[in-house]
């Protein structure tokens, strides 16, 4: 299953609007309520989108979640010992 198929089961949009209400609808960055979306901090290789804890996740606004892909690498941790890989490119 894709990423973006991933994002669109009944799994993922639950867990979403937990997020969502858990940060009151608000961009956890600049507190705008305007196109909020879920930010992942990392991912982990074989986990699907809504298998992470919530304290991987956020929300941020379009805006603030674009700067946070483009400022910052995708980390994306791999096996038991918990050693990662930085992507440069987003997911």
């Amino acid at each position: 299953m894709t990423y973006q198929q991933q994002l669109q089961t009944p799994q993922w949009i639950a867990k979403r609007l937990q997020i969502f209400k858990r940060d009151k609808f608000l961009c956890r960055v600049c507190q705008s309520k305007t196109s909020i979306q879920v930010h992942h901090i990392l991912y982990v290789d074989g986990k699907m989108c809504w298998q992470y804890p919530n304290s991987l996740l956020i929300t941020l606004c379009s805006a603030c979640h674009k700067k946070q892909h483009t400022n910052f690498p995708t980390i994306v941790v791999s096996g038991k010992s918990l050693s990662f890989k930085i992507n440069k490119k987003d997911k």
